[in-house]
């Protein structure tokens, strides 16, 4: 077994009147067991409210406000009924007795599930009166769906790749009319059937997989509930652990849920397997047990243990009479002896639950003892402009039960590693004890997002090295965030060290927008610019509605319209499952569309046409984000073509290209000049964008801030090649001198390690300088 699958999962702590150290069960991948006889898992009446009646407790949650209750029901036995508009849905949180079985091909146990279901719309788009969908790395679960060609569905998942669903369509529906739709999956033979008004209309088999972690929908679809939802009325849904006879599904439609299959009185209800958070030391656990009965109490009579690890187990109490419906803990206790690495044992229940007399839980865990347990993640938050350095701890804890933990070192690593220092961490930890690594973060003169990782290395043997994600935010003094001008080259001349690197061929010096914008690129369709991937570039985070304010603005003279897209400008990631960031096309019919992801399916852009593309002249092109509104809006020769209130997701890891399009940059490769592309870390105002259209991106960059100091003198020394400089310094800070011949981008460090200041005039005299110079460039720079 593989030790660390266990790891990544706490345990909850709960209260119990118990002797030290007590720990609630960390349960992962678990299964309910139930008797063969199909039982009641869930039953969402859906009269005043989206609770489970049934004892289960598998209590739903409004999402979106907007489903009402207390509308006439389906039947007499069924009472009221809920009223979905199509915006709002419920919510059950993921349980595994309601995804039995494995997400695996023919993993899925044996269930129904029966609904009334009366839609107000049919035809058009996909509907779901009901869903427990996983479409990650595979799709899995059960989905019952109006289709957009009015048919009732009934789709399922069999751990194939994503999108790979396997819909079964049936009987038409009809808009305004009640219907008992039921669905059912045997798993010996890997069945599965429908019943539409109490009558098979599908019976295949086909394997389903168990959806693993997603939540139960009722009145919406797709993995989060948000797509697919329904328009209409749902009533009595109910749920069992096994398939329903055709008699029995007959019985639910005309006398409602609970006149079903009788749950066996006492019923005994417990999670296998139990994932144990073990540490070394001698522990004690509560394991719940409910009796799911309706009038009868349930009795444990006797308890063994068998299995490897079964004389380390013991059980310390048995729980009394367990009253119908209600709950009570079987205390386990666990002694190590000194073991190390997977623990299993068998617990067998022995009870008057006459369905299932003898019940078997397996308990499995695995020790390691020191056991490094850092927080995921340490934070300095948003910081206000030109902020000084700032320190913050991320807290360590030793989670194991009786050795010493011992921190050999703590590293920064990542493309930000310079402005995060680590000054001080523990060099040991007892049993259970924690402490505080200390982390200085300066900005180093900079603004924007800043992000890095802490290597922990300690003996801890299964992770002896943990990374722990390290950001900070500070506040942006200038708009600007980078400027391509693209006369000569494709660096950054915003001064933030953004510069591209051309892929093929791109030709640099050809005339340009207008006056203000200098000379021009031409892209022929083989080459583009990337810009390597930058949060800065990429404002805000990877999720919906989680990008930051942004501008894009830049001057585009498209020369062909052919059938293809072509893009002057694309940041974009559709990468595990996800679209996000935004993209500026020519598009296959010669129109200019803004593209943007916001964290949806792959695929799902929402594109957005500003209009016809005018070929072999130059247009002006901006595009923006408020996220604060969540505005985005298009701009043609400085006027609003395009206002829509849409989200979009950050892309988090893909390059910047100009000039290209896609992941990669090496599809919708655009054609004919492009020039004076600007960045900007907020959405410009009308009058913004027309300003940088008439005077340039140049014309909306900040003044450069006061420097911390300036060089009171230079003088020549008595050697032809000696220059001396003198300036006041300040205490606390170093200093970096350099040279260069044309004040561009050849600057040459001449002292190896930075003066350090003492608060008084210091000097540096370059004795290197050729002899024949006639002229020179010096700057002295602040460093770290």
């Amino acid at each position: 077994a593989d030790l660390r699958s266990y790891r990544h999962f706490p345990p909850t702590f709960l209260t119990a009147p118990m002797k030290a150290p007590i720990l609630a069960l960390s349960l992962l991948a678990t299964t309910l067991i139930f008797p063969a006889q199909a039982a009641l898992v869930a039953h969402w009446p859906l009269d005043t409210n989206a609770l489970d009646t049934s004892g289960g407790g598998h209590n739903g949650a409004v999402v979106g406000n907007t489903v009402a209750f207390g509308a006439a029901g389906a039947k007499p036995g069924t009472g009221s009924a809920a009223t979905f508009t199509g915006n709002g849905h419920i919510d059950v949180p993921w349980a595994a007795e309601l995804n039995p079985g494995a997400k695996a091909p023919d993993g899925s146990g044996s269930f129904t599930i029966a609904l009334w279901a009366r839609p107000s719309v049919v035809g058009g788009s996909h509907r779901s009166p009901f869903t427990s969908r996983e479409d990650s790395d595979s799709v899995n679960g059960p989905i019952i769906y109006i289709e957009p060609d009015r048919s009732w569905a009934y789709w399922a998942g069999n751990n194939g790749p994503s999108g790979a669903w396997n819909p079964i369509k049936s009987n038409a529906a009809t808009a305004n009319v009640w219907t008992h739709v039921v669905i059912s999956y045997d798993a010996p033979t890997t069945t599965r059937k429908m019943y539409l008004d109490g009558v098979e209309v599908i019976n295949q088999v086909q394997g389903v997989s168990a959806n693993s972690v997603r939540n139960f929908h009722i009145g919406g679809g797709a993995d989060d509930g948000n797509s697919f939802t329904w328009a209409g009325q749902i009533d009595d849904v109910g749920m069992w652990d096994n398939v329903l006879t055709e008699a029995e599904i007959q019985n639910v439609m005309n006398n409602g849920v609970d006149s079903g299959p009788v749950i066996p009185d006492p019923r005994l209800r417990v999670t296998t397997p139990v994932i144990l958070p073990l540490n070394g030391a001698t522990q004690q656990f509560d394991l719940p047990i409910t009796n799911a009965g309706s009038t009868k109490p349930l009795t444990i009579s006797a308890t063994s243990f068998s299995g490897t690890d079964a004389a380390k187990f013991s059980v310390v109490t048995t729980p009394g009479s367990i009253a119908p419906g209600a709950a009570a803990n079987l205390v386990v206790k666990f002694i190590p002896a000194g073991a190390t690495g997977d623990i299993e044992a068998v617990l067998k229940i022995t009870s008057n639950d006459s369905a299932d007399k003898d019940r078997l839980v397996t308990l499995k865990g695995a020790i390691y003892d020191p056991q490094a347990l850092p927080d995921p993640l340490l934070d300095f938050g948003k910081l206000p402009a030109g902020s000084a350095p700032k320190s913050a701890n991320l807290v360590i804890k030793n989670g194991g039960g009786s050795k010493i933990l011992h921190l050999d070192a703590v590293n920064v690593i990542g493309s930000g590693a310079a402005h995060f220092k680590v000054t001080n961490f523990p060099a040991t930890l007892a049993a259970g004890a924690s402490g505080n690594i200390a982390v200085t973060f300066d900005r180093l003169q900079k603004d924007g997002f800043f992000s890095a990782q802490l290597e922990i290395l300690t003996d801890d043997a299964l992770l002896p090295t943990a990374r722990v994600s390290v950001k900070a935010e500070v506040a942006f003094t200038n708009p600007l965030v980078a400027w391509w001008p693209l006369d000569t080259d494709a660096s950054d001349a915003s001064g933030n060290g953004y510069n591209g690197t051309l892929v093929n061929e791109v030709i640099f010096g050809q005339p340009g927008a207008n006056a203000a914008t200098g000379a021009s690129a031409l892209f022929d369709g083989s080459g583009h610019i990337d810009v390597p991937y930058d949060p800065n570039l990429n404002p805000g985070g990877q999720g919906p509605d989680a990008a930051g304010s942004f501008t894009v603005t830049l001057w585009a003279l498209p020369t062909d319209n052919d059938a293809n897209y072509h893009s002057p400008f694309t940041s974009r990631e559709e990468s595990a499952g996800k679209v996000n960031g935004p993209i500026i096309y020519n598009t296959f019919n010669g129109r200019w569309q803004y593209w943007a992801g916001n964290n949806g399916p792959s695929g799902a852009w929402n594109s957005f046409d500003g209009g016809p593309v005018i070929g072999d002249t130059w247009v002006h092109v901006a595009i923006s984000y408020d996220a604060d509104t969540k505005t985005r809006k298009m701009f043609l020769d400085g006027l609003v073509v395009l206002t829509q209130v849409l989200g979009i997701s950050a892309n988090a890891v893909r390059d910047l290209h100009i000039g290209g399009g896609a992941d990669s940059g090496n599809e919708f490769r655009w054609i004919g000049q492009l020039d004076d592309v600007g960045l900007f870390r907020k959405a410009l105002s009308d009058t913004e964008v027309q300003k940088v259209m008439i005077s340039g991106v140049g014309s909306l960059t900040a003044p450069p801030p006061t420097p911390d100091f300036a060089i009171s003198s230079i003088t020549r020394g008595p050697g032809a090649g000696q220059v001396t400089l003198a300036w006041p310094s300040a205490a606390g800070k170093n200093y970096r001198i350099q040279r260069s011949p044309n004040m561009a981008t050849d600057w040459v460090d001449l002292n190896a390690t930075p003066i350090p200041g003492t608060g008084s005039s210091l000097s540096y005299t370059d004795t290197a300088l050729p002899a024949n110079t006639t002229k020179v460039y010096y700057r002295i720079r602040t460093v770290p």
